[in-house]
């Protein structure tokens, strides 16, 4: 039997089918906008031998996926409620974006045993850190790549908009390049900076790289840090286990 993981993000709903094996087998996604094509995406899962879900989602719950998925032998709306494997030392656990969580249970499960910080690069920037005894302690946000470019076009008034690309090298050659730099090196320092902090903290300690970007930024790293694009649909995946032998 297959596990259906839903991943509603800011932008972008994602859809994972795990098999028995904690294997991905196929992911789809769809935009949060655009929710009759999620239906339409959704319905079709459905159709194969799913036999659990996970529904997560960071903003407003999608009332048509939970009754989509409620006539499944066992589902779980992810919240700050549902039991973890891993213990959550978050002050305000009803503010935590259920995706940090789902990332942090994710990485647990792949590096057991070790302090982890894990970077997801998305709309917004997340920095979340566990720790070796399987203790989820917290983390920071900041901007994502192109939030801070939005930022310097509307906040400035000469400023353009410019596309998220690879740069050609440190130096930029014209205003364009200069503000794309800017972000993406902004980042990449940001990124450096605070892993050289954490190890202060917590040594040895294991960087893992995730979300929508983190092919675009694992690339511009050393080979110290473990790109892990679906890491949020692992922690998912390993949530609903997790429930499913509570049942037992």
């Amino acid at each position: 039997m297959l596990n259906l993981i839903i991943d509603q993000g800011n932008t972008t709903t994602k859809f994972f089918v795990f098999d028995k094996n904690y294997n991905i087998v196929y992911s789809t996604r769809c935009t949060n906008n655009d929710k009759a094509n999620c239906k339409a995406v959704l319905e079709s899962l459905l159709d194969r031998d799913i036999d659990s879900a996970i529904y997560s989602s960071v903003g407003e719950i999608n009332e048509q996926i939970l009754s989509s998925i409620n006539n499944l032998n066992f589902y779980i709306l992810f919240d700050h409620t549902t039991p973890i494997p891993i213990e959550n030392l978050y002050q305000s656990k009803h503010t935590l974006g259920t995706d940090r969580l789902a990332g942090a249970i994710g990485a647990n499960y792949l590096y057991p045993g070790k302090n982890l910080i894990i970077i997801d690069i998305g709309t917004a920037i997340t920095y979340d850190f566990v720790t070796a005894q399987n203790q989820f302690i917290g983390g920071n946000i900041s901007p994502g790549p192109h939030i801070r470019l939005k930022a310097l076009s509307t906040f400035t008034s000469r400023l353009p908009l410019v596309d998220l690309k690879q740069p050609e090298g440190l130096i930029a050659r014209n205003t364009q390049e200069a503000i794309l730099n800017g972000v993406v090196y902004g980042i990449v320092a940001e990124i450096n900076g605070i892993i050289s902090m954490a190890k202060g903290l917590y040594s040895p300690l294991t960087p893992i790289l995730t979300g929508g970007y983190a092919d675009f930024f694992g690339k511009m790293f050393k080979n110290y840090i473990f790109v892990k694009a679906n890491l949020v649909a692992i922690g998912l995946n390993r949530v609903l286990e997790f429930n499913k032998k509570l049942t037992l």
